[in-house]
């Protein structure tokens, strides 16, 4: 039902333009008497909002809109004959006001599937006990307590624990980051592992992603400069035409002697020239199909004031994640101790990692199965909170993570030269250690998307200064750019 009456205006203009159509048909084949009803019809089912519309403005303004002069033009095309042509003009105009409609919609439907990030409740922290309360009804300095899995409920900083964060709905980076005691918190950002209690600083109306809902909106509310000027010009516009109107309705039957029925007609005749149907459907139908058009080949425009802006671009600031890559880390190298098994140490990774809803144990474990290895099942893990996992596999302790977590002092020794190398690339290194040492190297990395590199060569070939923006660290960003192509 709520479909329905989002889209009724649309879907009344499409059926006023069938209906000309078939009076149209009925007219050709000499049937004019019954095609009058049918172009009454498409009058009134096309027409009735923006007559609506047209008449309740004019009444609150005390002035004439466009709205009624084209209504206006309509009737008169058929008070002399022209039924075809009023029906087209109430037609153009009202598709016109039904994609402008949907157009705002949409936007609205934007805005708030992005506000459905925003948690609603929290777990607030009084002495020993927490309850669970509404985040309209917390002030900055409450303590609060942010379980696994639950999406942090304020901005603020972390009181007690230790967690990793995925903070991609603000940053946009695929890697979540790991947040100790003092660190900065965002509301919305996802808690991935341990339980933590945090202070609120700031209000929620003042919250990061609230600014960026708030930008959004600013976003999508601007007009394109062109319609701003119409819609400056439209008043002009209507007060001239309705004077001419009403002059050519009287005076040249007294200056030239024209008989009445001839005044009144070219008077009507001059109404329906002078509808502004194309100056008022000129501006948001061609942004429209331009926005959708750009949607289907992936590019979103948050406004037509954007869409004209890009005429005069000199300059484009790319964002890496998910634009110039593909948003998720893969395996890119998977170095092994020599004379160690490479099938039997990558299904113990793969069934240590398989329990982890970390993004890069995910890459890992899949890169594994890539190979046609199955985990080993069966496998008691001990997650150690930014650090890694561990396991004992038949008596032997192999662990899983950062440097520090296996023995950072090994890893650079044997694995000194690869780790620069790999740190220059921009990728992240994972250890593996079993009971004999460092017995394997994983670098993963965002990869950049298989179109990228052609996309800044043609924008560079049309004089298009190509920037790129990231949160990630400076040889990551680096290691893109000149993957590419941008130098």
């Amino acid at each position: 039902m709520k479909n329905w009456k989002t889209h009724i205006e649309l879907i009344a203009a499409i059926l006023s333009g069938i209906l000309i159509l078939l009076a149209y048909l009925l007219e050709k084949n000499e049937l004019a008497s019954f095609s009058v009803p049918v172009y009454l019809l498409a009058f009134f089912i096309g027409g009735y909002a923006k007559a609506k519309y047209g008449i309740q403005k004019t009444i609150e303004n005390r002035k004439p809109n466009v709205e009624l002069l084209m209504v206006l033009a309509a009737v008169g095309a058929s008070l002399i004959g022209y039924w075809t042509e009023g029906a087209i003009l109430i037609f153009i105009f009202s598709l016109s006001g039904a994609l402008e409609t949907y157009t705002m919609n949409k936007s609205r439907k934007e805005v708030s599937a992005l506000m459905e990030i925003q948690p609603e409740e929290a777990w607030l922290l009084q002495g020993e006990t927490t309850s669970r309360v509404s985040i309209s009804s917390l002030q900055a300095g409450d303590t609060l307590v942010v379980k696994p899995g639950e999406r942090i409920p304020a901005d603020g900083n972390l009181l007690t624990g230790h967690t990793v964060v995925d903070e991609s709905s603000i940053s946009g980076e695929s890697i979540p980051v790991s947040k100790d005691s003092g660190d900065e918190l965002f509301a919305s950002t996802v808690n991935l592992s341990g339980a933590i209690t945090m202070e609120m600083t700031k209000p929620n109306s003042e919250t990061l992603v609230q600014k960026i809902i708030d930008l959004v909106q600013s976003a999508q509310n601007e007009k394109p400069p062109s319609q701003q000027f119409v819609e400056r010009f439209e008043g002009n516009y209507v007060n001239i035409v309705l004077i001419l109107f009403s002059l050519m309705l009287f005076l040249p039957h007294y200056l030239f002697d024209w008989d009445w029925n001839t005044t009144f007609y070219r008077a009507i005749l001059l109404l329906v020239v002078a509808s502004p149907c194309a100056l008022v459907a000129s501006i948001m139908p061609a942004t429209l199909a331009a926005i959708s058009n750009g949607a289907k080949s992936g590019i979103i425009f948050k406004g037509g004031v954007h869409l004209e802006n890009l005429s005069a671009v000199q300059a484009i600031a790319f964002d890496k994640t998910g634009t110039l890559t593909m948003g998720r880390p893969q395996v890119t190298d998977f170095v092994l101790r020599e004379g160690i098994s490479q099938d039997a140490l990558m299904e113990k990774v793969a069934g240590i990692e398989m329990q982890s809803n970390h993004p890069l144990a995910k890459a890992i474990t899949e890169f594994i199965q890539s190979k046609g290895i199955a985990p080993l099942s069966g496998l008691q893990i001990t997650d150690v909170p930014g650090n890694g996992l561990k396991a004992v596999i038949s008596g032997e302790e192999i662990k899983v993570g950062k440097p520090a977590f296996v023995g950072e002092s090994e890893a650079e020794i044997f694995y000194g030269n690869l780790l620069e190398r790999l740190a220059n690339e921009g990728k992240t290194v994972t250890f593996v250690r079993d009971s004999q040492g460092i017995a394997a190297a994983i670098a993963l990395k965002d990869t950049i998307r298989p179109n990228t590199k052609s996309t800044i060569q043609e924008l560079q070939k049309e004089g298009v200064f190509c920037i790129l923006l990231t949160g990630d660290n400076v040889k990551t960003a680096k290691a893109i750019a000149e993957e590419s192509g941008g130098g």
